[in-house]
C-alpha cells in the first residue's frame, strides 16, 4: 500500500521538475542499456519492447498527436558554456543536436526520463561562436517531434588588458592657453586617448580631473586658462573595451608673452661649441627633510620588473636591454607596494633632443600589479629615474636606472656625432673608397692582362 502511494505522489509531481542534464562538447552522451524501464529517445517497441510497450487497445483510444516543442531558448551564456531549455506539452523524452552548423556534427545528447520541462547545460564550448542545436522528442506513445534549428552565440573573452601609453606627451605654454601634443601608439588594439587637466597635480586616473580632450588626434589646445599658474594634464590612452592606459604626464605654465626684442648677436669663436644643458637624472637619494616611512626603506629598485613580449628582462646594476617600437611593460607587484604610497612615477630622459617624459605606474584590472605601459624608439640609449611619492605628492624615494633601446653598442657620444656630422662623415667615408675601390678594379685588370699575355 505504501509503495503504491509513492508510486502515486511522484507521477504528480513529475511533470513539473525538470530533467537535468550536462553536454560536454565533443563527447557523445547516451543513455543506459534496454531494459532499465525507462523508454529512451533511442529506444522503441521493436528494438526494445520492455521499456518501450505498446499503448494498450481494445476500446480506449491510442494517441497518436506528437508532443508540441515550445519555449526554446539559450541562457547563463558565458564564453563557453550555455543553459539550454525547453517545454513540452505532454510528458516526453528528448533529445538535442549540436553543432557549428546545421549539420549538428559536435554530436547529441538523450536524456533518461520523461518530463515537460527540459534544461541541458553544454560545457567546452568557444568563445565567440555561433552554436546551432535541434531538439527531438517523443512521448509515451512514441509520437516523436522536431523543433526547428536554433542558434545562439557564446561570448568574447573580456578584454583587461589596455594599449600601450602615447609617445612624446608635450605641453607648450602660450599666453592663456596650452598646446598639448603627443603621438598615439600603433596597433589596432588603440581607439582614442583621454587628456584631463588639474590645477592641484596630475591626475592619477581617468577620471581625476576635468576632460580637456578625448578623441584620436595627436594634439589638442586647453585655452581660456590663468597666466602664471601651473596646470598639471595626463593623457590616457584607451581600447574598445575603454582599458585605459596608466597614463603619461606633462605639465605648463601659461604666461603673457611680450613682444620680441632684437638681442645683440653674440659671435662665437671658431671651433667652439656653445654647451648644452645636462639630460641625466639626479643622483638616487632619499628627499632631505621628511621622514620616511618603514615600508618605503624597505621598497627597493630590486622589486620592479621589465617585460617585453612576455618575457622578463635581465637587470644588472639598475641597467637593462630592450627592442625599440614594442611594447614594454614596467611593474612592481601589488602585495610590495606599500599602502602609505600615493604615486609611482617614472620619467625617461632622451638625450638627442633633450627632452623628457613622464609616465605613471597605475594598478591593473586584477589588483596584481602597478604597470605602466611604453613603446620606445632606438637606437637610443634613456636614463631614467623612479619616484616614489607620498600623499602629499613630494618623493620619498628615487631609484635611477638606463634603458638601452636598440642599436648596435654605438655609444651616446658617437650617436651624437654621426647625427650632427652624417653628411661630413659620409663625405670622407667616400672620398677614402673610391681611390680603394679604384684601385681594386685597376689591379684586377692589370692581373687579367697578365694572365693573357704571360711573359716567358
Amino acid at each position: 500500500m505504501l509503495v503504491g502511494s509513492l508510486l502515486i505522489f511522484a507521477s504528480l509531481i513529475n511533470p513539473v521538475f525538470a530533467v537535468y542534464r550536462e553536454f560536454e562538447v565533443n563527447q557523445q552522451v547516451t543513455g543506459p542499456a534496454c531494459g532499465n524501464g525507462v523508454c529512451e529517445a533511442d529506444e522503441d517497441n521493436q528494438s526494445c519492447p520492455d521499456d518501450c510497450p505498446l499503448p494498450p487497445a481494445g476500446g480506449i483510444s491510442v494517441d497518436t498527436v506528437p508532443p508540441r516543442i515550445s519555449n526554446i531558448s539559450a541562457s547563463e551564456i558565458t564564453t563557453n558554456s550555455a543553459m539550454v531549455s525547453w517545454e513540452t506539452d505532454e510528458q516526453a523524452v528528448c533529445k538535442l543536436f549540436l553543432g557549428k552548423s546545421a549539420e549538428y556534427e559536435i554530436g547529441s545528447v538523450a536524456e533518461e526520463a520523461f518530463s515537460v520541462i527540459h534544461l541541458i547545460m553544454l560545457n567546452n564550448l568557444t568563445p565567440n561562436s555561433v552554436y546551432h542545436l535541434k531538439i527531438s522528442c517523443r512521448d509515451h506513445s512514441l509520437n516523436e517531434a522536431t523543433a526547428p534549428d536554433h542558434s545562439f552565440t557564446t561570448l568574447i573573452v573580456a578584454d583587461k588588458v589596455p594599449p600601450p601609453n602615447v609617445m612624446n606627451f608635450e605641453a607648450v605654454a602660450g599666453d592663456g592657453q596650452i598646446l598639448l601634443t603627443w603621438r598615439n601608439p600603433q596597433g589596432d588594439d588603440f581607439q582614442g586617448a583621454r587628456i584631463l587637466r588639474n590645477d592641484r597635480f596630475y591626475p592619477t586616473d581617468p577620471w581625476d580631473g576635468g576632460v580637456v580632450y578625448e578623441g584620436a588626434a595627436e594634439s589638442a589646445t586647453d585655452t581660456d586658462l590663468e597666466n602664471d599658474v601651473r596646470y598639471y594634464y595626463t593623457i590616457f590612452s584607451y581600447d574598445r573595451a575603454r582599458n585605459f592606459s596608466s597614463g603619461v604626464i606633462a605639465s605648463a605654465v601659461p604666461h603673457k608673452i611680450a613682444a620680441p626684442e632684437e638681442a645683440p648677436i653674440v659671435p662665437v669663436p671658431p671651433g667652439v661649441i656653445p654647451p648644452r644643458p645636462p639630460v641625466a637624472p639626479p643622483p638616487e637619494e632619499e628627499r632631505p627633510g621628511i621622514p620616511i616611512p618603514e615600508e618605503v626603506k624597505e621598497f627597493h629598485f630590486e622589486d620592479f620588473e621589465f617585460w617585453q613580449e612576455g618575457k622578463k628582462l635581465d637587470v644588472s646594476d639598475g641597467k637593462l636591454s630592450a627592442k625599440p617600437d614594442i611594447p614594454l611593460d614596467v611593474r612592481v607587484a601589488y602585495d610590495k607596494v606599500p599602502e602609505v604610497l600615493k604615486t609611482i612615477m617614472m620619467t625617461l630622459f632622451r638625450s638627442r633632443d633633450d627632452k623628457s617624459f613622464s609616465f605613471l605606474l597605475r594598478a591593473n584590472k586584477d589588483k596584481t600589479a602597478y604597470v605602466a605601459q611604453i613603446v620606445l624608439e632606438g637606437p637610443e640609449t634613456y636614463p631614467f629615474i623612479l619616484q616614489v611619492l607620498d600623499y602629499k605628492h613630494q618623493w620619498l624615494k628615487r631609484f635611477n636606472g638606463t634603458i638601452k633601446i636598440g642599436g648596435f653598442g654605438i655609444s651616446l657620444k658617437w650617436q651624437k656625432i654621426i647625427s650632427d656630422h652624417g653628411l661630413y662623415i659620409i663625405y670622407i667615408i667616400l672620398t677614402l673608397l673610391i681611390p680603394l675601390i679604384l684601385f681594386i678594379l685597376w689591379r684586377r685588370r692589370k692581373k687579367e692582362e697578365e694572365d693573357k699575355n704571360p711573359k716567358y
